[in-house]
């Protein structure tokens, strides 16, 4: 009787420290699975805000051009503690013409002046398109922004005028203005990312990746004058 018991009593000793090692191994199984599942719907996550904001900045172009149509002119960029919120100043130089986006201004909702990581995107604008006081035709291209490659080239090759700058510093933030009211600069991740984060008009615009995830769009003279309907005598490159 004893060695029958003794039998049993091992025999269920085995069964329960095999379930443990199931119980474990199939922890362990989940484990992967759920993270597999959550670094797969991340990377999903990551794609959609990536192509809502080539959306968001395709509008905001399109709402840019549309207010130059109708006023004649640029709004300057909305500044830190010069205007009020999401408000554009009435007239701007080269010194203060980087800020962000003048969404009041423009008539757009607050959420607009952001990507879709909740980072501020920056604005520059030139300055002679920013009044009706002189022609917007005439002026060269010394003043205003200046964009160049991965290179150091000009992508305009340093001849028709930059009317404008759109900078999306992607889903790490990198380099943007951190609020409307204070005006500092988040700290730059990448080197090839601190020109678009000076408060210069320097820019630059290289292919996104590791080491550049700054999106940045930007309208000639030229272009803007074709998308408001306005003809001036300019080189057509």
């Amino acid at each position: 009787m004893k060695r029958f018991t003794a039998s049993i009593t091992a025999k269920l000793k085995c069964r329960k420290g095999f379930g443990l090692i199931e119980v474990v191994v199939a922890i362990i199984v989940i484990g992967m699975v759920l993270s597999t599942v959550y670094q797969t719907l991340l990377h999903m996550n990551h794609i959609y805000k990536d192509n809502l904001n080539v959306f968001r900045m395709n509008k905001l172009q399109k709402v840019i051009n549309s207010y130059y149509a109708n006023h004649g002119k640029l709004p300057c960029p909305a500044k830190p503690s010069k205007t009020v919120e999401g408000q554009t100043q009435l007239s701007c130089v080269q010194s203060d013409a980087v800020g962000y986006l003048p969404f009041k201004t423009l008539g757009l909702p607050i959420e607009e002046a952001y990507n879709a990581y909740g980072h501020l995107y920056t604005y520059s604008v030139n300055p002679h398109l920013t009044t009706t006081h002189i022609s917007h035709c005439d002026f060269e291209n010394t003043n205003g922004p200046k964009i160049v490659d991965d290179s150091g080239y000009s992508v305009t090759d340093g001849q028709e005028p930059i009317a404008y700058v759109l900078i999306d510093h992607g889903a790490l933030g990198s380099g943007s203005i951190t609020d409307m009211h204070k005006g500092f600069r988040r700290p730059v991740r990448y080197a090839k990312e601190a020109m678009n984060a000076d408060d210069s008009q320097n820019f630059r615009k290289a292919k996104s990746n590791k080491d550049f995830q700054h999106h940045l769009m930007f309208e000639t003279r030229h272009s803007l004058f074709a998308e408001s309907g306005k003809k001036c005598d300019v080189p057509t490159h």
